[in-house]
């Protein structure tokens, strides 16, 4: 069941709605209006700000319930800043926002971008668009196999005092998940370690309120359903995950059997599309079965953001992003 944020009656009369109730969300009275197919609420727009934006879609769990803040969960589709790659962070966070979207990746691309006064800048950018940003991306993925994962243990140690500055960051810019993607294949340490380890790096971020979750990424050991699952088994409710799509086309694997098997660790997902000669696209342009997999994920309660991490060359317009959004959107607000 969804909702769609709408400003006005007006608006709201454009969508089809039906069974609306007056909800309490947010401690906010909103007035819904019985018009046709969807669920459609509509109220002062500088309530919602950041949360929502006109045409979000909102996933309802339960009706009824004493803690309106509880029974909801802000379905978003959002656009990573990598997208605009090589943009500076801060411009091509001006250009999410100028887009229209209303939640983001960051992704950090140097070590300065890391210091506190930079971070609020960012902030306060998001801040006046209105942009939820949900997680931080670091520019060490490539290192992390022998920062954080190699035989030479004092390295890692050390390691970890470096991604503390991620920990800051992610709390400074208000984001709840940091993306990691951990070992290369096949790796020199065990895989009881590997995920020793990353226990580890996962207490250190309770401290800023933040969680690092582990990516599927080809040709790294954490690509692989197999040692995902392992990696849940061990951790338990610690484990979260980040779902790239692309990521599993290129390993050859069938998207869908990393959300049959880890569908319920899934805190994040980046999202894109694929046909058999391209396994990178704009959402909407490939072959991808988005309601199928969508409808999955809703099943397992999936609660995360969508976000769309294409590569530059993917794209040649910008509108081309906002198109998948819009894509993405239809199939979430009809209800998969």
């Amino acid at each position: 069941m969804y909702l769609i944020y709408a400003s006005s009656v007006s608006l709201a009369d454009s969508y089809n709605a039906y069974d609306c109730h007056n909800l309490s969300i947010l401690y906010t009275e909103i007035q819904c209006k019985n018009v046709g197919k969807m669920h459609i609420f509509f109220g002062i727009t500088a309530t919602f700000p950041p949360l929502l934006r006109e045409g979000t879609a909102v996933k309802i769990f339960r009706m009824n319930g004493p803690s309106p803040r509880r029974e909801m969960a802000v379905i978003m589709v959002g656009v990573s800043t990598a997208c605009f790659y090589p943009e500076e962070t801060e411009r091509a966070l001006h250009t999410v926002g100028e887009l229209g979207f209303s939640c983001t990746e960051i992704f950090i691309n140097t070590f300065s971008e890391l210091e506190k006064d930079f971070c609020k800048n960012l902030k306060r950018i998001a801040d006046s668009y209105g942009i939820r940003i949900s997680s931080v991306h670091p520019f060490t993925p490539a290192f992390e196999t022998v920062m954080l994962f190699s035989n030479y243990e004092r390295r890692f140690y050390d390691s970890l005092e470096f991604y503390k500055k991620y920990c800051e960051a992610a709390s400074e810019i208000g984001a709840r998940y940091i993306v990691i993607h951990g070992s290369r294949q096949p790796g020199v340490i065990s895989q009881e370690e590997y995920f020793t380890r990353f226990a580890q790096l996962y207490e250190m971020g309770r401290a800023w309120g933040v969680h690092f979750a582990q990516e599927n990424v080809v040709g790294y050991r954490a690509g692989l359903p197999d040692f995902l699952c392992a990696m849940r088994d061990f951790m338990g409710s610690d484990f979260k995950m980040v779902f790239d799509i692309k990521q599993a086309v290129r390993e050859k694997i069938d998207p869908m059997e990393y959300v049959e098997r880890l569908g319920p660790s899934m805190v994040h997902v980046h999202i894109n599309d694929h046909m058999s000669e391209n396994t990178c696209m704009v959402p909407g342009e490939g072959s991808f079965d988005f309601c199928r997999f969508f409808q999955k994920l809703q099943q397992m309660h999936y609660d995360g953001d969508y976000i769309m991490e294409v590569y530059r060359d993917n794209f040649k317009t910008q509108q081309e992003l906002l198109q998948g959004k819009m894509y993405l959107e239809s199939i979430l607000s009809n209800g998969n």
